[in-house]
């Protein structure tokens, strides 16, 4: 009888390993842009351009690629403009722009987090659908009460606002209920796009830290399986560890749908932080530690062709561009397959550890 079947094969642990340290890397690259995001306060300022675009017309500005490194630095200069424009509007601000005026509303405003002195210090990343419609319409429109709701509308500086606020108002049939209601699914649908937004962003810096991240720690995807289907004893070992995925913590999916607007501020947030980036890095160096290959070699980066050279071969055998080309790729999928987020790979791993647990089904017994 020989050893184990296919589903207990070394492809089978090669594929856990290689998914474990996948995970780890996407846990601990997740960790950083969730740091980022809350130093940066993206959820509010990704709230703010929503709402922004719900109040303003289109402006037309020339697109840019976001790889660009002046489109991401002006972009991120007309993001914290537009933030603290709202956090500490000028006079002038607070008499011609319809989103300070709006955000200032008492039923808005009391949302953001002030300091001890009574300054305001942080604008909120969550707001209610209802508070909004109704600040929305106390500002912009005084009220619904009066009966001139038609003629406020056609009066608004935004020709964009009026349209969509008289299409609300005509759904409404004049009720102003229904017209607050209509507001307030409107406010949502935008939230829904706006936590978009923030996915894309999300998933495109995963993927620039998740390069990083390969090429700090030399997480070489190509080194890493050769090294894992070559030795049974780090296989096995590497096995046992990815067997707990969740000793770091259990993933849940990034902040989508219902981020900006279902969840209030710290809730329903990735597990992605200091406690679960300080557990990943150290997993990679336990991974080092029974020998996997992690971690740049003795000699590199002073000699360029340490990095590259596998193990046991000769100091003065250069490396050619086989081994340039395949150590690239290794980092680069890496970082791809970071991109597909920590709660991906966590359950992919619960589902590769059933199979090895499982074992290959037995033969039915001959009659």
């Amino acid at each position: 009888m020989l050893g184990v079947g296919v589903l207990g094969s070394a492809v089978l642990d090669t594929v856990i390993g290689l998914s474990f340290v996948f995970f780890l890397v996407a846990l601990l690259s997740s960790a950083v842009i969730e740091w980022w995001a809350n130093l940066q306060r993206k959820r509010a300022k990704f709230l703010l351009r929503g709402v922004q675009a719900m109040l303003v017309d289109d402006r037309g500005h020339r697109p840019r690629y976001w790889w660009s490194p002046l489109a991401l630095f002006e972009a991120a200069r007309a993001e914290e403009a537009l933030y603290q424009s709202v956090l500490r509007p000028t006079v002038g601000q607070a008499a011609e722009s319809d989103l300070v005026r709006v955000m200032a509303h008492p039923l808005l405003r009391a949302r953001r987090q002030s300091g001890p002195d009574g300054r305001y210090t942080r604008l909120p990343s969550y707001l209610p659908a209802a508070d909004v419609a109704t600040a929305l319409v106390d500002v912009l429109l005084g009220g619904v009460t009066d009966g001139r709701i038609e003629e406020r509308i056609a009066g608004l500086d935004s020709p964009a606002l009026a349209r969509s606020l008289a299409g609300l108002w005509k759904r409404a049939q004049g009720d102003p209920g229904q017209f607050l209601t209509a507001i307030e699914h409107w406010y949502e649908s935008q939230m829904e796009r706006v936590s978009g937004w923030y996915k894309r962003w999300t998933k495109r810096g995963i993927v620039v830290v998740g390069v990083l991240i390969a090429i700090a720690f030399n997480v070489d995807s190509v080194r890493i399986a050769t090294a894992l289907y070559g030795d049974g004893i780090v296989r096995e070992a590497v096995a046992q560890v990815a067997g707990n995925p969740a000793m770091c913590g259990t993933p849940t999916p990034a902040p989508t749908g219902g981020a900006l607007a279902a969840n209030p501020p710290g809730e329903g947030e990735e597990i992605a932080g200091s406690g679960a980036a300080d557990c990943a890095r150290g997993v990679l160096e336990q991974l080092d530690a029974v020998g996997l290959p992690v971690g740049w070699p003795a000699g590199c980066p002073l000699d360029l062709a340490a990095c590259v050279r596998e193990p046991g071969v000769s100091t003065a055998a250069a490396p050619g561009v086989t081994d340039w080309l395949a150590a690239a790729l290794g980092l680069a999928f890496t970082a791809v397959a970071a991109a597909f987020g920590a709660p991906f790979w966590f359950d992919v791993l619960n589902r590769l550890g059933s199979l090895r647990n499982n074992g290959t089904k037995p033969k039915p017994a001959r009659r």
